[in-house]
């Protein structure tokens, strides 16, 4: 059977999201302890849990999940080797406040200069522009992905933030594209 079954980290990382997206905020803190038990290290499930557990009334909780994989980070770096490892300790340091210039050169940088085609990393990059207000940084960000990743209705969306102040026709535009690509 090619269906992913409960011992998968990444089974785990999609009921997270799919509580928080789904608003049940409540269930997905329980559904992330019983993740962690498994996958203690897993960089993705404990950025993942950082939402779900802030908005259930936990802030504690929720810092202190991204808080241990910084420090699991620190202390077994070779553990996060992988792109897709950097984007989510770059997506947690920010999450902590750490400085954007080294989230985006020690992380998202690195993860694409690893894997140039690296969805996530450029995402991520796109929404770190966002976040710090350099729309024109993350509109070239998103449209540079946007020709390797054509489809990616994430892209559409965050291209379509970055164009907002400047033109509403450009981003009503690519929101368009992106319910047409995905329209769940």
């Amino acid at each position: 059977e090619t269906g992913i079954g409960y011992s998968e980290v990444r089974w785990w990382r999609l009921r997270v999201r799919s509580l928080t997206t789904l608003g049940r905020y409540r269930e997905a803190p329980e559904v992330l302890a019983d993740a962690l038990r498994q996958h203690y290290a897993d960089a993705a499930l404990r950025v993942l849990g950082h939402e779900p557990l802030q908005l259930s009334g936990k802030p504690e909780r929720a810092e202190a999940v991204v808080t241990e994989l910084l420090r699991l980070a620190t202390g077994t770096p070779w553990r996060y080797q992988s792109a897709d490892d950097r984007v989510w300790l770059g997506r947690a340091a920010v999450l902590m406040g750490a400085d954007a210039r080294e989230v985006l050169e020690g992380c998202y940088d690195y993860a694409i200069k690893n894997e140039p085609d690296n969805l996530e990393a450029a995402i991520a990059s796109g929404d770190l522009a966002l976040a710090k207000h350099d729309d024109g940084v993350a509109a070239e960000t998103f449209r540079e992905a946007l020709e390797k990743h054509p489809q990616d209705a994430d892209l559409l969306c965050g291209l379509a933030r970055a164009v907002a102040d400047e033109s509403d026709v450009e981003s009503k535009s690519m929101l368009v594209q992106a319910l047409e690509r995905n329209p769940w």
